[in-house]
């Protein structure tokens, strides 16, 4: 009876695998492996002053995540949404650009301390900022594809900021053939925050890394993709 259940397992084994190769797909466990990818959680906060619909910031997100996914295999997994008061300094920014930006480095870390592996994705009134998204960086010399390389220093950048501006004017429409422009800038960003670089010189129209956002395109350099595949906001198999 022993000899009958092994012979019928192998048996099967074997009708799977001459299956596979027939059919030119790889074995199971190779499968398996590939449908995994390396991934980034994102978190959305939003202050009670900004006007975007969260609902469309999430299809932003999932549009990005396509994109990425296509081209660098990053994936971004929605993890939550945080409501901030509008009596906090969320919505009392100081009008002055450095101080302005000095705060919301502080707020922003305070809000991901709880998370600091996490991407932590802004909303802002557009009277907040001119801009219509941008993101924290490291820029200190020992800065590089993996930073921040102290876990201490993770709740300090990952942070992305978008104004209600960007979402009024980026927005899918009926018809529109590839991404939005709103998921094409939360991919731009996620990529700052991935590979903790500034914008590239000599980029031209068309690729995600444009300096400026009518340029802003759906192609990813290789590059990009090798530094950001080293962040240590990313889990997964590397």
């Amino acid at each position: 009876m022993l000899k009958l259940r092994l012979f019928k397992t192998l048996q099967g084994g074997c009708l799977l695998g001459i299956a596979a190769l027939f059919l030119g797909l790889p074995p199971a466990p190779a499968r398996a492996q590939a449908r995994k990818a390396l991934q980034a959680q994102i978190r959305i906060f939003k202050p009670e002053c900004s006007s975007t619909d969260t609902v469309d910031v999430a299809q932003a997100i999932r549009d990005a995540s396509a994109l990425l996914q296509q081209r660098c295999g990053l994936r971004l997994r929605l993890v939550g949404e945080q409501s901030l008061p509008v009596a906090s300094d969320w919505c009392h920014l100081p009008a002055s650009p450095g101080e302005r930006a000095a705060l919301l480095r502080t707020l922003a870390a305070a809000a991901k301390a709880a998370h600091p592996r996490e991407l932590a994705l802004f909303l802002l009134p557009s009277s907040a900022d001119p801009r219509l998204s941008w993101a924290f960086i490291d820029t200190s010399l020992r800065a590089g594809c993996d930073s921040p390389q102290e876990p201490r220093f993770l709740a300090r950048f990952g942070s992305l900021f978008f104004t209600d501006a960007t979402w009024a004017a980026s927005l899918p429409r009926r018809g529109d053939p590839g991404p939005s422009r709103a998921a094409l800038l939360v991919a731009h960003e996620v990529l700052h925050s991935l590979t903790q670089r500034g914008h590239p010189t000599g980029v031209g129209r068309g690729y995600v890394m444009a300096d400026h956002v009518a340029d802003i395109g759906e192609k990813i350099g290789d590059d990009w993709c090798a530094c950001a595949q080293q962040s240590p906001y990313l889990e997964g198999p590397r």
